[in-house]
This record gives structure tokens, C-alpha cells and sequence, in this order.
């Protein structure tokens, strides 16, 4: 058994499900709905739909949606920013996506959490913590800079957020 799984009981740490990231979640202060799908997850976090996927036993996958989309010219300079991320950082992989119909590029920032031998609760609200946390700091560096800031990246357009949510389920929380 691995160490992390061990309890000071000896019993092994629960699997991760949708009902126990709900209540990590109520735990890191957030009001959730009630949850439709049983393997995701939806959610809204700082304006980014957000899915927390359990659908893969091996992964909670948490994928935070950018709230607009870019112009499909802004592909390059997307690819290339976060390159620049996705060296630079541990967590929070950014991952631009043109559109099928190559209209626009859509951005979300991926963290996969290992948790195929379970998770005690602490070990799972501090999973989903960080896991938000360092997907929506992942996005906010793709935001445009404020007046007097160096702008450093391709301005989105549009707010079609429900075109973020490629995963499909209920918006539950605003945090």
C-alpha cells in the first residue's frame, strides 16, 4: 500500500467521487447546487466555467474554461504564450484549442491530480484547492493588463461562456 494511503487506523483512504469534491469544495467555503452528473462537476470560479472530472479512475482532471473567446489570427501567439507557461510552471497546463469550425480559439488551463489509491479528505479539499487555484492563475495571465500595464498577450473578444463549457453539466457555484 502506498504511504499516502496509509490512516493512522490502518484503513485505506476512500475513493475520490463527485459527493466527496462537493463537500471539499463546501469545505474550502464554496455554496454549491446539487450535482446532476456523476462524474463531473461544474462550476463557476473568478468568471471561468470550471469542470472537475472524476470520469478516469486514475485522475481528478480540473479544467478551467477562459470566460471569452480569442480570434482564430491569435492562434500563433497563443501557442506560443503558453509554451511559455506550461515551461515554467508545475501546475496549471494551458492549452489553447482552435474551434472545429476555426472561427475561434478557445483556452482552458488543465491540473490532473493523482487519485487512483484515494484521498483522505484533507488530501482531497488540498487537491482541489491547489487545483483551482493554479488553473485560474493560469488563466488570469492570459488577461489583458489593466491601463498602465504592459499588455502581454492577444485580447480576447466575445463572452460566449456557454461555449466554454465543452463538458456539459450544471453551473453550480460563483466564487
Amino acid at each position: 500500500m502506498a504511504w499516502f494511503k496509509d490512516a493512522e487506523d490502518g484503513s485505506s483512504a476512500p475513493a475520490v467521487t463527485v459527493e466527496r469534491i462537493h463537500r471539499a469544495l463546501g469545505a474550502l467555503g464554496f455554496e454549491m447546487g446539487p450535482m446532476e452528473a456523476p462524474t463531473k462537476l461544474v462550476a463557476k470560479f473568478d468568471g471561468c466555467v470550471t469542470v472537475l472530472d472524476v470520469s478516469n479512475p486514475t485522475f481528478l482532471m480540473i479544467r478551467a474554461h477562459f470566460p471569452e473567446e480569442f480570434p482564430s489570427e491569435s492562434m500563433g501567439e497563443l501557442m506560443e504564450k503558453a509554451n511559455e507557461w506550461n515551461a515554467s510552471t508545475l501546475w496549471g497546463t494551458a492549452v489553447p484549442q482552435l474551434q472545429e469550425d476555426g472561427s475561434n480559439v478557445l483556452l482552458q488551463a488543465e491540473v490532473a491530480c493523482l487519485i487512483d489509491q484515494g484521498l483522505n479528505d484533507e488530501q482531497l479539499v488540498a487537491a482541489v484547492d491547489l487545483g483551482l487555484q493554479c488553473s485560474l492563475s493560469c488563466l488570469d495571465s492570459f488577461r489583458p493588463k489593466r491601463d498602465g500595464e504592459e499588455s502581454d498577450g492577444a485580447s480576447p473578444e466575445g463572452a460566449d461562456e456557454a461555449s466554454q463549457a465543452q463538458d456539459g453539466g450544471p453551473a453550480g457555484a460563483e466564487g
